[in-house]
């Protein structure tokens, strides 16, 4: 049986990635511009929105090219992404299927009234691409079309294919499982698989939620006939939050729950973890330490997402240590409601400056902040001074530009992780070694322990604010640390805030060479 391909997907959203076009929006071009980043950082899968989303209610081809860049952009991404061995995987929401397959048709009719527009436009000169969206548009638009969800899927998945994408994100798959007394259905969400899987048998199929069922997650890796590649699971961010009223405190991590809901899934490459969520806040504000330890908790984090047999996600700016939206005042949010939720939320005794806090820090408005790139304006979002996006509260001193040439720097720890795997002395023991020990003590320190044959390595992690004390292991050597600037002159007895440690059963040590400047 083929070994399952661990995943390392970097998730972000187009529009405040990064701007090329000047038009204050993320776009292709943008994300193309960085591909060096991506080599840098060495993740194998970017998860990107639906493509189609740009074209609901456009009435005209350029205004949609001028914001997020053409067709041929995306298919020109698509395609120098995937020489560097990284795939784009745009996202397929389910509950949107017939929204998305509106967005297509709209899409063909524009690329149609452009053909009619300029008759001179000779077909043989045209793209692969563009030959398909002439022939394709010779489907109607009608009630049986719009009454049948599977064609939705076969014309979105045929679009994507002849883009070059191989790699798909389904959103809400949930509604394809059927129940029946307490059992589960997965025909139907197989038939969405085999489909895909017919049209390009080399595709990968991400099934991506929010929930946390193990019992279904375990019989859906079981089936026979399968229904997805992995499992991209982002319920972790959402532990902090109160239900009723989540606005009411930031919400500590903690620990004991924090790996009840984690250590199903981290024995096996099929299910992608996520500490990041577009649902909620930035991590570092939310679990870490935006202050004295913002460096120290970003690295644990990344630390602890490496140590895993599992696959793992990372939503842009994460590896940076990125923090919240710089919100300054209420029509910041763009929530028409907020004095009536305010109001209410003083009704039960919770202050309107204690709301703004929390709610600054667990907005999903954090998650669409400008990716930090430079000191200068509009964090180097942009070749323009506009944009429709916050920037990050840190910007200034926490962009890719510093960070870059800083060794200390969470962004240069995430790429040393990332060397581990691919140092022949310990590859073995972290692609194959699995998790033998118990993860976790009730001080709030992580030990994860991998082993194969002979070579061990522990990752002994403080995920809190708090020194911890933490077992010693005379015979292995210190590999690498969080707080970069701290000496050892043996193993210590204990891990200071957010400090992380990895050890190794010998003194093989990566050393980093060739920084290279990714402004």
């Amino acid at each position: 049986m083929q070994e399952t391909k661990k995943l390392f997907i970097y998730e972000l959203k187009l529009q405040s990635f990064r701007d090329i076009s000047g038009s204050g929006i993320g776009d292709f071009a943008g994300l193309y511009s960085k591909i060096h980043y991506f080599e840098f950082l060495k993740f194998n899968t970017i998860c990107i929105d639906d493509v189609l989303k740009p074209y609901e209610n456009a009435f005209s081809l350029e205004d949609v090219n001028q914001k997020y860049g053409s067709l041929n952009d995306f298919v020109t991404c698509v395609l120098e992404f995937n020489k560097k061995g990284i795939e784009l995987s745009p996202t397929i929401d389910i509950k949107k299927l017939k929204q998305a397959f509106i967005n297509w048709s709209n899409l063909m009719n524009l690329y149609k009234r452009k053909k009619e527009e300029n008759p001179a436009l000779n077909v043989a000169d045209l793209t692969a691409l563009d030959t398909y969206i002439l022939n394709e548009r010779n489907q109607t638009l009608n009630i049986v079309e719009l009454a049948n969800s599977v064609l939705y899927f076969d014309k979105i998945i045929n679009f994507y294919l002849q883009c070059g994408v191989k790699t798909f994100t389904i959103l809400n798959f949930e509604d394809l499982i059927a129940t029946h007394n307490f059992t589960y259905d997965f025909h139907y969400l197989q038939d969405f698989y085999r489909m895909i899987k017919r049209l390009e048998p080399d595709a990968y199929v991400i099934l991506k939620t929010n929930k946390n069922n193990y019992k279904m997650f375990k019989q859906m890796l079981k089936l026979k006939i399968p229904c997805l590649d992995y499992l991209y699971l982002t319920h972790l961010p959402k532990l902090s939050l109160a239900k009723e009223l989540p606005f009411s405190k930031k919400g500590a991590l903690k620990p004991n729950l924090f790996f009840q809901n984690l250590r199903h899934y981290i024995n096996n490459p099929k299910f992608i973890i996520s500490l990041s969520s577009d649902e909620v806040g930035r991590l570092s504000s939310r679990w870490g330490d935006e202050k004295a330890f913002n460096f120290e908790a970003t690295k644990s984090f990344m630390c602890l997402l490496f140590s895993l047999k599992s696959s793992f996600a990372i939503y842009y700016g994460d590896e940076l240590g990125q923090i919240r939206a710089n919100i300054k005042g209420p029509s910041d949010f763009k929530d028409l409601n907020y004095n009536e939720e305010k109001r209410f939320y003083e009704s039960k005794g919770i202050s309107k400056e204690t709301y703004f806090l929390a709610r600054s820090i667990l907005d999903p408005i954090s998650q669409y902040t400008n990716m930090a790139w430079s000191a200068k304006t509009n964090s180097g979002f942009s070749v323009a001074n506009i944009s429709k996006n916050l920037n990050s509260l840190n910007w200034q001193k926490n962009n890719v530009n510093l960070l870059t040439n800083d060794l200390s720097s969470p962004l240069n720890f995430t790429s040393f992780l990332f060397e581990l795997f691919e140092d022949e002395n310990l590859k073995k023991a972290l692609n194959k070694g699995k998790i033998r020990t118990n993860c976790f003590f009730s001080n709030g320190l992580i030990k994860i322990k991998r082993q194969f044959e002979k070579t061990k390595i522990y990752f002994l992690i403080n995920l809190t604010n708090k020194p911890v004390r933490c077992p010693t292991y005379p015979k292995l050597k210190i590999l690498a640390s969080s707080y970069a600037h701290k000496m050892y002159a043996d193993m210590p007895n204990k891990l200071d805030p957010f400090e992380s440690i990895i050890l190794v059963s010998d003194d093989k040590v990566i050393k980093k060479e060739n920084i290279v400047n990714l402004s």
